[in-house]
């Protein structure tokens, strides 16, 4: 059963190794520049102006997520 579930575990695994090399690259609405034109682009629209990015005195990072890029 264990070395059932470590084949198993191995090949998934690898499998999803092999699909992230074979992948395509990251979408540009993934890049820090894109988020944050999003981010002007919802100030300049007054997108969600009560608790959003346009809201008064926002210290959130609006689209801006934690990626590498």
């Amino acid at each position: 059963v264990v070395a059932g579930a470590t084949a198993v575990v191995g090949v998934s695994g690898a499998l999803f190794l092999w699909i992230r090399a074979k992948g395509n690259e990251r979408p540009t609405t993934l890049t820090k520049e894109w988020q944050e034109a999003s981010n002007e682009y919802a100030r300049a629209n007054k997108i969600n102006p009560i608790s959003g990015v346009a809201s008064e005195g926002y210290k959130g990072s609006g689209f801006v997520s934690n990626s590498k890029n």
